[in-house]
């Protein structure tokens, strides 16, 4: 099916890989909603300056009311949904042992990571379900399968649920010619991943190189490249999976 002219949704836009996939879909005419808690203007710039189209919507991710309202936002101005990229999230910045952590910091990982996935898939669906078509990637991490330092079990946690979703939701849509998938990451050079080691964000990167199996940074336009895969017609049968972009640091 044509892509051109299809509504895509990309959350977490303003930068990193949220930008990159915002600027790779545009290049096959796919019209962007950058959704951010943040202004994604600059990302809006890279992509009308190529010829491709894009508007940006503020929300915080985590709140249902602030998720319905962008949505809303975005069929009103750009048309119905039928591309979802779950792209925003949390690292667990700074890491916090389970025994120090506090609910509030457990809740806000989750509501973050998990919760607007479930809030942004509902808000979609049936739109996806109307048009008998549509792509929902949401991002998980490589964080599911590997040994991570300690600190991060409510990021593992979230991450984790996010493939237990991806799956679930791939049954409920097949009927409807929807595919439901997820990415999970390795270690990806921007600055939300190497924040959470901002003492020292080459040590990240080059502790990252050392576990994969291909010895080369992951760069945002790898992650992008995987998710105009799975938007693709060429993809039309994988649904329900979890596509690991992290250089051979899994084998899952």
């Amino acid at each position: 099916m044509e892509l051109e002219d299809k509504v895509a949704i990309v959350t977490g836009a303003a930068n990193g890989i949220g930008r990159a996939i915002s600027q790779r879909l545009a290049e096959d005419g796919i019209i962007i909603a950058a959704v951010d808690i943040v202004p994604a203007e600059e990302t809006i710039k890279l992509i009308t300056e190529t010829g491709g189209r894009a508007s940006y919507y503020l929300a915080d991710v985590s709140k249902p009311d602030e998720v319905t309202s962008a949505v809303e936002k975005v069929v009103a101005e750009l048309g119905p949904v039928t591309i979802l990229v779950n792209n925003a999230g949390l690292h667990p910045s700074p890491p916090t042992n389970i025994v120090d952590m506090s609910f509030d910091v457990w809740r806000r990982m989750m509501s973050v990571d998990l919760d607007s996935m479930f809030l942004f898939c509902k808000a979609v669906a049936p739109m996806m379900m109307e048009a008998k078509w549509g792509r929902i990637i949401n991002f998980s991490s490589t964080a599911v399968d590997c040994i991570i330092p300690p600190g991060g079990a409510h990021y593992v946690a979230a991450k984790a649920g996010v493939i237990g979703l991806t799956r679930g939701l791939a049954t409920e849509m097949g009927d409807y010619f929807v595919t439901v998938n997820a990415i999970a990451p390795g270690t990806t050079n921007t600055p939300g991943a190497t924040g959470v080691y901002a003492e020292n964000p080459e040590a990240l990167l080059d502790a990252s190189r050392e576990a994969q199996t291909i010895k080369k940074t992951i760069q945002p336009k790898h992650i992008a490249a995987g998710v105009a895969y799975l938007v693709s017609d060429d993809a039309e049968l994988v649904t329900g999976q979890v596509l690991h972009i992290d250089a051979g640091t899994t084998r899952t």
